[in-house]
């Protein structure tokens, strides 16, 4: 079968990307609120057209995604990070497959989503509600499949209510990431056997971030 390695590079960086914000929350307090965004709006994209229409449409919404799933396809020099990283990743992508695996709370994720969908047509919720509300479904159904991730930085920050909404949140996109990853043919062996046809995809979007300035 011939796999569709633009989609699963896709994917990869939209799973990347929520890791570097979670990284970056965890470490500043703060990360890039138009990527954080773009994250938001991916778990609210239930029904996409396209892999790329989960990001918005738009290549440059997976910048830092991008950037990161390079950095750890060639083995960055920066190994803490990096290690931590691939922590993240790795828990989120057990955790999709937990979730895939619980039809009841699959389920309810999918109402519950649903749900929030509806009611920010009516409602037309402000980012950062949406944020607080994406962190409840994060605590009301992934918490409970168990494999909580454990998250590295300031104890300080890591304390701050907001923070701690925004890394949820960041999860829960993370995760949709993985399922699209799923979707699309993702798997770890991809990882090992397939590192360089990924590796080239996201290479050539890299490339175009310099060339569109």
């Amino acid at each position: 079968m011939i796999k569709n390695f633009y989609s699963i590079m896709l994917s990869l960086s939209g799973i990347c990307q929520s890791v570097f914000f979670v990284h970056q929350l965890s470490q500043t307090g703060t990360c890039n609120e138009d990527g954080l965004k773009v994250s938001v709006n991916s778990i609210l994209k239930i029904n996409p057209e396209t892999t790329l229409s989960v990001y918005g449409n738009s290549e440059k919404n997976l910048k830092s995604g991008v950037e990161t799933l390079l950095s750890l396809l060639k083995y960055s020099n920066n190994y803490n990070i990096s290690h931590v990283m691939l922590r993240y990743i790795f828990h989120i992508i057990i955790l999709e497959k937990k979730l895939k695996k619980n039809v009841f709370y699959r389920k309810i994720l999918f109402k519950k989503i649903s749900m929030l969908i509806e009611r920010n047509v009516n409602f037309s919720y402000s980012h950062d509600t949406l944020v607080d509300l994406l962190s409840v479904i994060y605590l009301d159904v992934i918490s409970k499949l168990g494999s909580r991730i454990q998250i590295f930085g300031s104890q300080k920050i890591l304390k701050n209510i907001s923070v701690q909404n925004k890394i949820r949140c960041t999860l829960l996109a993370g995760i949709r990431s993985a399922v699209l990853w799923r979707q699309v043919g993702g798997n770890f062996f991809q990882l090992i056997f397939c590192r360089n046809q990924i590796y080239n995809q996201a290479n050539n979007v890299f490339k175009k971030f310099f060339f569109d300035h």
